[in-house]
């Protein structure tokens, strides 16, 4: 975005007044009543059917059901637009650390799902404001959003967490004048260290980086080159590989030719899971994948000696 949007784009939610306390337990009860009402008959807003059913089931009019959806509609879009000031914040807050494929907007936008989600959640009877049921979903959001997008090597959740968990054991202890080395950190969190070792390593290299035993060969330069696509199949060659899976005893054949949709003609028919071909054959899954296992075996060794026919 350019400056003078980003500019525009601070503008408008500043320009939204905040709530009051008072207003956001109205706000919030016209949410709740509205969000228990589509969370109990899903499609309610789109399906007439479910509709008429909500309606028998609460004892609501056509008209009260619509003023109940309309006000908690409005309430929901209110709530968002008054606390859009606190996506901009902590958007603010981590634009360093989300790298340079991702901008304060891009970050507040998702943090606006956050807030969205919050809203649908936050029940006004339990005393807290809103903003501060609000803060974690918001946060959350932009983090899982750096986490993804930041580096070119998406590193999984589980790990990213393991290591922030790790950190603030080595920060504690480094305060205690009792430092830890990651390992020991790892153990303390329960976490197996080599998978974190192994997260720290992760990182990309540039294609055009020179090799550190010469200075003039690229890393490009040493990469294979790509394998050109294998020639299609022709109908002889598909007939010869039906013949061999034909040749398979009994249940080897049953299970290849129902986990790849293998037929003797050609009416198509869809690809079974293994927990599917189990229940038809009267087997257990782990027998499935045995019998498939070893049955491709056997096919790639008939294959391999057909080579010179293929």
């Amino acid at each position: 975005m350019t400056p003078d949007s980003v500019r525009d784009y601070l503008r408008d939610i500043g320009s939204v007044p905040l709530l009051t306390s008072s207003e956001e337990i109205e706000l919030g009860r016209l949410v709740q009543r509205r969000q228990r009402l589509i969370d109990a008959f899903p499609g309610l807003e789109n399906d007439a059917t479910v509709a008429a059913a909500a309606m028998a089931a609460e004892g609501l009019s056509k008209a009260k059901l619509r003023a109940i959806l309309r006000s908690g509609k409005k309430a929901k879009d209110r709530m968002v637009a008054a606390n859009m000031r606190l996506c901009v914040k902590l958007a603010t807050k981590n634009t360093r650390s989300a790298g340079p494929s991702l901008d304060m907007v891009d970050l507040a936008q998702e943090g606006a799902l956050g807030l969205i989600r919050a809203t649908e959640l936050f029940d006004p009877e339990r005393g807290y404001k809103f903003s501060t049921f609000a803060y974690w979903h918001i946060s959350q959001r932009i983090w899982v959003l750096i986490a993804d997008k930041s580096t070119a090597i998406r590193i999984p959740r589980h790990i990213r967490e393991s290591i922030a968990k790790i950190k603030k054991i080595q920060a504690n202890a480094a305060s205690s004048d009792l430092p830890l080395t990651m390992a020991e950190a790892a153990k303390k969190a329960g976490v197996n260290p080599a998978l974190i070792d192994l997260a720290f390593r992760t990182r990309t290299l540039s294609l055009d980086a020179l090799l550190h035993c010469s200075t003039d060969t690229e890393l490009q330069h040493m990469l294979p080159a790509p394998q050109e696509e294998p020639p299609p199949l022709w109908e002889e060659h598909i007939s010869l590989i039906r013949d061999c899976v034909d040749a398979l005893p009994g249940e080897r054949r049953q299970v290849v030719k129902a986990a790849y949709a293998i037929t003797g003609n050609d009416q198509a028919v869809a690809e079974r899971s293994s927990v599917k071909i189990a229940a038809e054959m009267g087997i257990t899954r782990s027998r499935v994948w045995e019998l498939r296992s070893d049955s491709l075996k056997k096919l790639r060794v008939q294959l391999e000696s057909l080579r010179g026919v293929l």
